[in-house]
């Protein structure tokens, strides 16, 4: 039998081969975890709605919400006078200043679920201020201003 002697560049070589296949196999097994990691989350990702489902429908949980969010009182959100009376004011005061106080008392009114309000000219208020009467419309369900108006007379 015959005796091969590598010389010491040789075996620096043969041990360079030796580490570079560790290497690429390390890296190969770790390339494998990292795959049978994301299958493992992916099938349990896809089991988890299925069994939120029967817990609780979202369904549920969004009709909820929304029946909430659009809840109306049974008379509306301005269900009397004095309500109106007050949303009025409170429209009125930064638009034509503290004269709207002595437009009162105001004429209110609810026509087909809107309230209208509407100031009234004293004898005195034209020192006061200037002439006219403030006007608004109040929807009585939601609360929504739907004209502010001030007359001439």
């Amino acid at each position: 039998m015959q005796t091969i002697h590598l010389s010491e560049s040789d075996q620096d070589l043969d041990l360079d081969l030796y580490l570079d296949k560790e290497i690429v196999m390390k890296k190969n097994i770790i390339y494998c975890l990292i795959i049978v990691t994301v299958v493992v989350l992916i099938i349990v990702f896809n089991s988890y709605p299925l069994k939120w489902k029967h817990n609780f429908e979202r369904t549920d949980f969004w009709e909820l919400y929304y029946e909430q969010r659009d809840y109306i009182p049974e008379d509306g959100f301005v269900p009397n006078e004095k309500t109106a009376v007050k949303i009025a004011e409170l429209v009125w005061l930064p638009i034509y200043g503290n004269g709207v106080f002595l437009k009162r008392p105001y004429r209110v009114a609810l026509l087909d679920d809107i309230w209208i309000v509407e100031g009234y000219s004293s004898s005195f208020s034209h020192f006061f201020g200037s002439g006219g009467n403030p006007y608004i419309e109040i929807c009585k369900i939601t609360g929504k201003i739907l004209c502010v108006s001030h007359s001439l007379d």
